[in-house]
């Protein structure tokens, strides 16, 4: 548990399958995960994933996906960067993918609006600027299923994935990294 009136860092190993949601209770925000029986690792792909430098511009991964169509994928072994600093907010009609690692400088201030975020590499946070905000929100009502790569390939059905059904935002063998910042307001 971590209050909201000071900073705090939460690095959230997670080698099952955790569905992550943050809650805030009376100013107190709660990390809560809950387990689904399933085996995940650390994808053997990001062995260097924290010495890399994050040079891929998420705005140019989000273009990529956009015209074809598809879900938006920070590749494994890949740190992409939010590059995002206007308040924008962008739209993931097919969802994030985060195989590699996404990064939210203090100068990310961006919405974004998409299906469901699986994290299967790092999300890592830094407090945003004065100023600047980062937020998710979620749409859909239809389940999104994990196709997991590499070491992971065995964990869900090779067709069909693992269910993790209507919005998630899922961290199956990934890291979630953030900073809380004093300012930060719970929303019922």
């Amino acid at each position: 548990m971590m209050t909201c009136s000071k900073y705090s860092q939460g690095w959230r190993p997670c080698y099952g399958l955790a569905f992550l949601t943050l809650l805030c209770n009376n100013g107190v925000l709660e990390n809560l995960f809950v387990q689904a029986g399933k085996h995940f690792s650390p994808l053997d792909c990001n062995q260097d994933i924290g010495i890399a430098d994050c040079t891929t511009t998420f705005s140019s991964l989000w273009n990529t996906a956009s015209m074809q169509d598809d879900e938006v994928v920070i590749p494994c072994g890949t740190c992409a960067v939010v590059d995002y600093t206007d308040g924008s907010t962008v739209t993931f009609h097919k969802g994030l993918n985060i195989q590699g690692k996404l990064f939210f400088p203090p100068t990310a201030n961006v919405e974004i609006y998409t299906s469901h975020v699986f994290v299967m590499g790092v999300l890592e946070m830094e407090p945003p600027a004065v100023g600047s905000k980062v937020k998710f929100r979620f749409f859909g009502e239809v389940d999104q299923y994990l196709h997991p790569i590499d070491n992971n390939s065995h964990a869900c059905d090779a067709n069909e994935g693992c269910k993790m059904g209507k919005k998630p935002f899922a961290v199956a063998g990934g890291m979630s990294g953030y900073l809380i910042r004093e300012s930060t307001v719970c929303f019922y």
